[in-house]
């Protein structure tokens, strides 16, 4: 039977992200954390930009949990989106509705990470939780529970790992296309200046192109001297992958 608590690698990761502040494995806080959850003790809650809130009941009363962490601000995700729109796995993934696992790899580019990870320091990478409760560690049992029922609800709309993190979760695709137009505006002057630089390379590239062909035609001469020992090599061209983004406009 499979884990109802972090069917995909997002929501997995998510729950998992409690090793950052203590969880260990094999650990009690775990199996109690999986009970309440199973037995439907968290209720009210809610996934908004820093914060996972909800409420846990057992033997000892209702604890009003919450699981913080930091938020990416609107020019940091300008960025990240930029790469994002870079990245053809990244866009096909997003466009299917799913978050790519390479997603984490490509924001790093800009210093991003949607999901917290073990032994990375960085401000960004550190959650923290509160619970009332009379567990003075920082990850008791009721917030096992919030986190693994939050995972499962990341698991249905991975949006939210987005919203958690300050991010957008509409229109995607419409923002991922105006990232890139964006970075080919601004890559113009870059390619302009090379345009002008051009004429300087002429001269080396035509020796070049004339090298390239006396080096074909030495090989066809071997090749007709001893044909059973050339091996042919296919020109046929290789189809390219149509653009996502273009598809998706």
């Amino acid at each position: 039977m499979s884990d109802p608590y972090g069917r995909t690698w997002w929501g997995r990761k998510w729950w998992r992200a409690l090793e950052t502040i203590g969880l260990n494995y094999p650990d009690q806080r775990i199996v109690k954390g999986r009970a309440l959850a199973g037995h439907g003790a968290v209720t009210g809650m809610s996934i908004d930009p820093g914060k996972v809130t909800g409420r846990v009941t057992d033997t000892n009363g209702t604890f009003e949990t919450e699981i913080r962490i930091p938020v990416y601000n609107a020019s940091a995700w300008a960025a990240g989106m930029t790469a994002l729109s870079l990245s053809p796995s990244c866009v096909a993934g997003l466009l299917a509705g799913r978050l790519p696992k390479r997603i984490d790899d490509v924001l790093a580019e800009t210093g991003m990470r949607l999901l917290p990870k073990k032994f990375v320091t960085e401000d960004h990478n550190r959650i923290t939780a509160d619970c009332p409760c009379a567990d003075n560690r920082e990850v008791c049992a009721h917030i096992m529970a919030l986190a693994l029922v939050s995972a499962a609800k990341m698991d249905d709309d991975p949006w939210l790992v987005l919203l958690l993190r300050g991010g957008p979760t509409r229109d995607l695709a419409g923002r991922l296309r105006a990232a890139r137009v964006a970075s080919m505006d601004a890559a113009q002057p870059v390619l302009a200046e090379h345009a002008e630089a051009g004429p300087r390379f002429t001269a080396r590239l035509r020796s070049r192109q004339v090298s390239c062909r006396r080096v074909r035609t030495a090989r066809r001469s071997r090749c007709r001297a001893a044909p059973d020992r050339c091996r042919t090599r296919s020109t046929r061209a290789v189809p390219r992958s149509p653009d996502p983004l273009l598809q998706a406009s």
